[in-house]
This record gives C-alpha cells, structure tokens and sequence, in this order.
C-alpha cells in the first residue's frame, strides 16, 4: 500500500505539482516537479520503459537507494532515474515532452553545519574554501545538496543576509550556469529562469567559455550586493543549498491509493 498526497505549491508564480510518496517501511519521500524541461539529461543510471504513470516513476526512485531525481517522457512514459538531482547546464539532448522530479531531504543537516533561516527555512551552508565551479558543486551534492539557487525573495534575503553578515568574499558561486548554445537563456538549476534585471554580465570573459553565476558583494549600501556572471574555472567560495520538506512543503495532507 502506497500514500500519495498531491500538493499544488505557489513559487514564483508558478504551479509546480508536489507529489508525496509514502511506505509504511520508510520514512516518507517527497518529490518536487521542476520547471526545467528543455533536455532529457545523459546521465542516468536506469530507465524503464513505459511506466504506467508518473506516481510508478517516483516509486522506482524512492526503492533505489542513489536515486535523487528522475525524469519521465510524456511521450512514450519511459521513466529515468538520476543518481543526483538534474538540473538546467547538464548535457543532454533537447526533448520537448520532459519533465523531472527532485527528491526532497526530510530535513537540513545541522549537523554538518547548516543553518535553517527561520522564516523560509531554505537550508544552506557558506564554504570560504575558494574551488571551481564544478568542484563547489560537487561538494554540495556530497551533502544532499546543490549551489544556492537565488531563484525567489526569500533566498534572495537568505543571500542578502550573508552579505550583511561580512563573511563573503568578492565573488561566492551560485546554482546556475548558462548554456553556450543559448547564451542568453540563464536558469537557476531548478529551469526557473535568472532575472535578468538582477545581473551583470562581466566584459573581460571570452564569449567561447562558460558562464557561472556568482554573488558579487559591492561596496554599495543601497544594493550591497548584485548577480555576476564570472568564468566557471576560477576559484571562488560558495553556498550550498539542501533542499528540504520543510522549505517546500510546509503542510502536507495525505491520500491513500491502492
């Protein structure tokens, strides 16, 4: 016997369809339907074909220990699982009828030295210790996480919040790297799209590289702080983000399906 509640969640205006799956020998799983569908993700570590709904695609994730996402082709209803969390930046081939689901953290891992904000409960942890892109992404992945995505108002107050805070260097690297073969399309990782008022691109960088996102402290006291685009091989501090139940799904209320 399997529970599913079916939650409608509000982000950024957007309806994202929140489906909870539960066992009565677990503890529950809850996945988060993403808005990023441009690309069916290389990556996978198993498909199955022709899954009889999204609900069996979720099952096979939460009875594979590694799995933290998957992906479903309306299409053809084949199902793939993800180690990690898929996200907008990872090669792929671009598919139109994809869309993917992360697994949610039952909780933020204080004990790894994360802190919860209080109000939005998005869950994060600065590392000072300067890395590449990819290597600060990789460590975040490591905890159940992924780099900071500044994607609404509350993790922009998260993020103005560390500024304030003095412990930021010139430059922390955040979720999201654009596409070289669209170059104006910045997403957060989770496909919500950068807003674009909030960056600025920086000139010194060749056009060929890629682009990751940064926070760039200013020494400006009206806006301490702005998005910057900065070449993804240099060494930077960075934020993760673990997502959790509690941030997302601040209530849930079960159904049982048979």
């Amino acid at each position: 016997m399997y529970k599913v509640s079916k939650l409608n969640c509000i982000l950024l205006g957007i309806l994202l369809k929140v489906s909870c799956v539960y066992s009565e020998d677990c503890m529950d799983s809850v996945y988060m339907k993403i808005q990023y569908t441009t690309k069916l993700i290389d990556s996978y570590i198993d498909i199955k074909n022709k899954v009889s709904s999204a609900y069996e695609c979720l099952k096979l994730c939460r009875n594979r220990a590694t799995c933290k996402s998957v992906g479903i082709e309306t299409s053809s209803m084949d199902c793939y699982l993800y180690a990690g969390r898929v996200y907008a930046g990872l090669r792929g081939t671009i598919k139109s009828d994809i869309i993917y689901y992360w697994l949610l953290e039952h909780e933020c891992p204080l004990h790894l030295g994360y802190s919860e904000d209080p109000t939005s409960k998005i869950c994060t942890k600065y590392y000072p210790t300067e890395v590449i892109w990819s290597l600060a992404q990789e460590t975040c992945e490591g905890e159940g996480g992924m780099l900071l995505m500044v994607d609404n108002l509350d993790s922009r107050r998260v993020a103005t919040d560390y500024v304030t805070s003095g412990v930021l260097k010139e430059w922390t690297f955040l979720g999201s790297k654009r596409n070289l073969e669209d170059p104006a399309d910045w997403k957060w990782f989770n496909g919500v799209p950068v807003n674009t008022s909030w960056i600025i691109l920086d000139s010194n960088e060749e056009p060929e590289e890629p682009d990751c996102m940064t926070l760039k402290v200013t020494d400006k006291d009206v806006n301490p702080m702005v998005l910057q685009s900065h070449g993804c091989f240099f060494t930077e501090g960075f934020i993760c983000q673990v997502p959790t139940k509690q941030n997302y799904l601040p209530t849930l209320s079960p159904t049982v399906i048979r």
